[in-house]
């Protein structure tokens, strides 16, 4: 069952991504993997030209401290 889920989920990214790429017509569009289990679903696909599981936590982190008026 694990298997399936991982599988499936690196499938959904594929169909987005394509879908995406080609309604913007970029095909050799970068595409970063984030997330918790950005590392677990890029081992099923080679869709990902980047994994950053922290990504979004450090750019909300990021926009915090530019509000603060700390950068």
């Amino acid at each position: 069952m694990q298997s399936g889920i991982v599988i499936g989920a690196a499938a959904q990214a594929e169909g987005l991504v394509a879908r995406i790429k080609r309604e913007l017509d970029i095909p050799n569009a970068p595409v970063v993997g984030t997330g918790g289990l950005a590392r677990t679903v890029s081992a099923a696909t080679d869709l990902f030209t980047a994994v950053d599981p922290d990504l979004t936590p450090r750019g909300i982190r990021e926009i915090w401290l530019h509000q603060q008026g700390q950068r």
